[in-house]
C-alpha cells in the first residue's frame, strides 16, 4: 500500500512543479506590460526587421526609444515607427537590461599570442625587429616613400620619395626633416619639443600602459619625419597632422609600400603645445600596436592588420590615459553626438569606405571603447592589441561579452549622458556638448521615418496620446534592429526635431 501511494504523490509533485515553472516562464514572457519600472531600460525583442511593442503603464505621456542597427555599416536602412494600428502580430517581449558584469568578463580572453620579439614591458629597451645589414641608410640622411595621390595603395606611381636629413636626436628618438623645407619653415623649438615629449613623457608612459615600439631597422631609435607632404595628400585635397603605416613595421616589406623602419610621419606645419602632445600620444600608440602585430623577422607575416575602427579607438583612448588633453578629440566627439544615426561605429577600412577623415566616426569609436575601458579596466587596450584576431570577434573574446550586449550598454550610457567621467552635456576641450541628437516624434501625427546606418543609433523621444497602446517598428532586411525602451524618463536635451 505505501509503495503504491508514493508513486502517484511523486507524479503529482512533478506535475505541480512543472506548472509552477511554466507559470514563471509565462509571467517572464509577458512581464513588460505589467511590471515595467518607470525610468529603467528594457530590451525589446525584435525579429531584426520588425517588432510590435505593447506600451507598459509606466509610459505615461512619453517614452524614449533607443533604436540601433547591428547591420552592415556600409549601408543605410529605412526604419519606420507607427502606432501599430491594424497589426495583429504577437507583441514583443521586454527584458530589463542589467549592467554588464565586467568582473566576470576579465580574464576570459583567448588567443593572446603576441608575435615573436614582442617587447618585455619591464624592459627599458625597444625590441629589435630585423638585421642591420638589411637596411640601406645612414643615421644622418634617409629616404622615405609616401603615398600622396588619390590612386590605390597598390599603385607604385602613387608614392613619392622623400629625402630627409637628421634635425635632432634624443635618447630614444631621431627627428628627420624633409630636405624641401627651407630654413625658418618649422616652428621654433618644434624639433626639441618632439624629442622631449616622446623621450620623457609618451614613451615611458606607453611602456606601462601598452608597450614599446619595435626597432624594425635596428638603429636603436624611433624615427620621426617632418614633411610638408602631409599637408597635400590625395593630390592636394587632404591635410593631416600625422599618421603611421603598418607596412613600415614589416622588415620584409619592399619600397615604396614599406619603408622598413619604425617611423612616425608628422606635418611640418605643426605648432608646439598641448595639441602636439595629444598627436604624439596617438601616433606613438599606433606605432606600438603595429609593432605588437607586425612580424619580428623576414620569415613571418605577423598578425593581421587591425580593423580601422578599433585601431583608431585604441589610439584615441590612449590619448586620455596619457593625460594629453582633448584637442584631438573634442570636435570628433561633438561631431558624433550631433549625428549618431548616420555615423557608423564598426568600419573595417576607413580609407576604402571614404570615411578616413570623418570626425564623427572617430568620436563614436573613442566613446565606445572608452566606455568599455571604464568597465573592464585599462588593461583592455593591451589585451586587444596583443590578440590574434581583429575587430568585433576579438572584442567579444577579450571581454567575454557579446557585441550586441556591449553595443546596447554603450547606447544606454549615451542616453544617460555620461561616458566614464565625461559629461556629454558639458564642455570638452573647445567644444560644448549637448548630448546625443534626439529625434522628436508625436505619435498622434503619423509615422516617424528614420535613416539609420549600420552600427549607428537613433534616439527618439515619443509624445504619446492618451489612448495609444502600441508602437510598431519596421525596417529593411539586414537592419538587425536593436530597440531599447526607456519608460518615462527624458534623455539629454533635444537638439533636433522631426
Amino acid at each position: 500500500m505505501r509503495a503504491r501511494f508514493v508513486m502517484p504523490l511523486a507524479a503529482l509533485v512533478a506535475v505541480l512543479a512543472g506548472w509552477v515553472w511554466l507559470r514563471a516562464e509565462s509571467r517572464k514572457a509577458v512581464e513588460p506590460a505589467e511590471a515595467v519600472t518607470r525610468g529603467d531600460y528594457y530590451a525589446v525583442q525584435t525579429s531584426g526587421v520588425s517588432a510590435l511593442l505593447e506600451l507598459p503603464e509606466a509610459c505615461v505621456g512619453h517614452c524614449d526609444l533607443i533604436i540601433g542597427s547591428l547591420g552592415d555599416s556600409s549601408r543605410t536602412y529605412q526604419v519606420s515607427l507607427s502606432t501599430g494600428e491594424g497589426l495583429s502580430q504577437a507583441t514583443a517581449r521586454l527584458a530589463k537590461v542589467e549592467p554588464i558584469e565586467w568582473s566576470r568578463a576579465r580574464g576570459r580572453a583567448t588567443g593572446q599570442v603576441p608575435p615573436p620579439g614582442t617587447l618585455d614591458a619591464t624592459s627599458d629597451a625597444v625590441v629589435r625587429g630585423g638585421t642591420p645589414e638589411a637596411f640601406e641608410h645612414t643615421l644622418q640622411d634617409r629616404r622615405f616613400h609616401l603615398h600622396v595621390t588619390e590612386a590605390v595603395l597598390e599603385d607604385p606611381l602613387a608614392y613619392v620619395p622623400v629625402d630627409a636629413t637628421l634635425a635632432g636626436e634624443g635618447r630614444r628618438v631621431r627627428v628627420y626633416c624633409d630636405r624641401q623645407l627651407s630654413a625658418g619653415e618649422l616652428a621654433s623649438g618644434l624639433v626639441d619639443e618632439i624629442l622631449q615629449t616622446l623621450d620623457e613623457r609618451i614613451i615611458p608612459r606607453s611602456q606601462v600602459l601598452l608597450g614599446l615600439h619595435r626597432d624594425v631597422d635596428c638603429d636603436d631609435k624611433l624615427a620621426v619625419l617632418l614633411t610638408p607632404w602631409l599637408g597635400r595628400l590625395h593630390g592636394g585635397r587632404t591635410s593631416v597632422n600625422g599618421f603611421v603605416r603598418s607596412g613600415d613595421f614589416q622588415p620584409q616589406g619592399i619600397a615604396p609600400y614599406s619603408n622598413r623602419c619604425d617611423v612616425l610621419y608628422l606635418n611640418s606645419n605643426l605648432a608646439r603645445g598641448p595639441a602636439l602632445t595629444a598627436l604624439l600620444a596617438h601616433e606613438y600608440t599606433h606605432a606600438v600596436c603595429c609593432s605588437l602585430r607586425g612580424a619580428a623577422d623576414h620569415s613571418l607575416a605577423g598578425l593581421p592588420d587591425e580593423a580601422d575602427w578599433l585601431n583608431e579607438a585604441i589610439a584615441h583612448v590612449a590619448e586620455t590615459l596619457h593625460d594629453a588633453g582633448w584637442s584631438n578629440l573634442d570636435r570628433r566627439i561633438k561631431g558624433f553626438l550631433e549625428n549618431p544615426s548616420t555615423t557608423p561605429l564598426v568600419v573595417s577600412d576607413y580609407y576604402r569606405a571614404g570615411l578616413w577623415r570623418d570626425p564623427g566616426c572617430r568620436g563614436a569609436t573613442f566613446l565606445f571603447l572608452d566606455w568599455c575601458v571604464d568597465g573592464y579596466g585599462d588593461g583592455l587596450l593591451r589585451d586587444l592589441a596583443c590578440h590574434s584576431q581583429i575587430g568585433v570577434p576579438k572584442l567579444e573574446q577579450v571581454t567575454g561579452v557579446s557585441f550586441a550586449a556591449l553595443y546596447r550598454g554603450w547606447t544606454i550610457a549615451l542616453h544617460q549622458g555620461r561616458i566614464g567621467s565625461l559629461d556629454l552635456q558639458g564642455r570638452v576641450g573647445e567644444c560644448r556638448l549637448n548630448g546625443p541628437q534626439i529625434t522628436m516624434w508625436n505619435a498622434s501625427e503619423g509615422t516617424c521615418e528614420l535613416q539609420l546606418h549600420g552600427t549607428a543609433t537613433a534616439f527618439v523621444r515619443v509624445a504619446l496620446p492618451p489612448r495609444l497602446s502600441r508602437i510598431a517598428f519596421a525596417a529593411e532586411p539586414g537592419t538587425r534592429l536593436q530597440v531599447t525602451l526607456v519608460a518615462g524618463r527624458p534623455a539629454s536635451r533635444a537638439v533636433s526635431q522631426r
